[in-house]
């Protein structure tokens, strides 16, 4: 289905890409650099949480099920991870709006900018 080069080609650019948003924003001093590390490292771990997926489902069938069952649960483990990542970002990110006198989301009558509408459809 996926090739393992591929995959490990999507792996390498993801950490690539975080060494160099990472990097923009370090260090980080205020609480609205947080918000990149947060889910910068959420984008992290789904990539290779999906990888883990992939791969359990390429051995399924085969005689591995210890290793599929590990593969599976580290996938679960890890999509739990980037939820509680996201979340992480989206409560930094109202908290620094909310200190910064800007209002609580759409309740302050101000609509996000393009960045913060992506980021909502995200």
């Amino acid at each position: 289905m996926y090739s393992t080069l591929s995959r490990r080609a999507a792996k390498v650019l993801i950490l690539l890409w975080a060494a160099l948003v990472l990097r923009r924003y370090y260090p980080f001093e205020t609480l609205f650099s947080y918000h990149p590390l947060s889910l910068v490292l959420f984008d992290v771990v789904l990539v290779f949480s999906v990888d883990l997926s992939i791969a359990a489902k390429e051995i399924r069938g085969q005689k591995n099920d210890a290793l599929r069952d590990e593969y599976l649960s580290r996938h679960k483990y890890g999509m739990l991870c980037s939820m509680f990542l996201s979340l992480a970002g989206i409560a930094v990110i109202v908290s620094n709006k909310v200190k910064s006198g800007k209002g609580f989301l759409f309740l302050s009558g101000r609509l996000p900018s393009t960045h913060g509408y992506s980021g909502i459809l995200w």
